[in-house]
């Protein structure tokens, strides 16, 4: 039978130890998010942001770009890329109530954007 040596033990170990770390590391990396910003950070942008494309009004969805628009209640990236598609294809909205045109957007998601949004000519 073949003896184990205390030194392969050690090192057994020792690489364990050091994969149980990695994995701890890249636990904690992706908690915290992509990106380099705190959340407060992100914060203060969406309200810059709001704030430069809103002049403190509300979101005009025949001009507002996709980052803007999924900071609307139930708009996230797709109905936001949905929404900018659809206003291209169709020239720009009329009124708020076309947005029941594109997929993802029902009654109850556009009563709660309705105090948030505008319909502006398209210049």
């Amino acid at each position: 039978m073949k003896r184990v040596r205390i030194s392969d033990v050690l090192c057994l170990l020792c690489a364990a130890v050091f994969a149980f770390a990695c994995l701890q590391y890249r636990a904690a990396e992706a908690a915290e998010g992509p990106g380099i910003y705190t959340e407060r950070q992100r914060a203060e942008y969406h309200v810059q942001l709001m704030e430069e494309e809103t002049d403190g009004g509300k979101i005009d969805i025949n001009s507002a770009s996709a980052e803007t628009l999924t900071l609307l209640p139930g708009i996230g990236e797709v109905r936001a890329e949905a929404i900018i598609s659809y206003r291209e294809a169709h020239g720009g909205f009329k009124s708020v109530d076309e947005l029941l045109e594109i997929d993802g957007i029902g009654p109850a998601i556009l009563e709660g954007l309705e105090e948030y949004i505008t319909a502006e000519e398209m210049k």
